[in-house]
């Protein structure tokens, strides 16, 4: 299975979680392409069997928590995912509050099947990355 892993990334925390997601698809067989939300094209798009997406979150501790605004931005621009297995994961300081619903909506939306969800600590990123992976590849 090819697995697409999208990312928006502030601090770099995001995308140590991506990272982690690869290393486990990858580890269990599966090829693997990891990039920024800002470099992925829409053939990346076409060649994944399943697509991850992340973002780190943004808001004040318990108003306006939702993913980053550029990966919602993104979220809103996507072409039909028909039937592609998705994931979706964060990363928060306090809490993560809805992030995880907003872009499970938004790739339902777009007709995907979203299989994982992951949301982790800012301190502990790679958290729960290699079960998540499992579920995203359907292992």
């Amino acid at each position: 299975m090819k697995v697409l892993i999208a990312y928006e990334s502030k601090s770099g925390k995001t995308k140590q979680q991506a990272l982690a997601i690869a290393a486990a698809c990858t580890e269990a067989g599966h090829e693997t392409m990891t990039k920024p939300i800002s470099e992925v094209i829409p053939l990346d798009l076409e060649g994944a069997d399943a697509l991850a997406v992340g973002s780190w979150v943004e808001g004040f501790i318990l108003f306006g928590v939702k993913p980053a605004r550029p990966a919602r931005r993104w979220l809103s621009g996507l072409p039909s995912l028909q039937g592609k297995r998705a994931g979706v994961f964060c990363t928060y300081a306090v809490n993560p509050a809805a992030s995880l619903d907003v872009m499970r909506r938004a790739l339902e939306a777009k007709g995907a099947e979203v299989v994982a969800e992951n949301s982790a600590n800012r301190r502990n990123p790679e958290s729960g990355a290699s079960e998540f992976a499992r579920r995203l590849v359907g292992a």
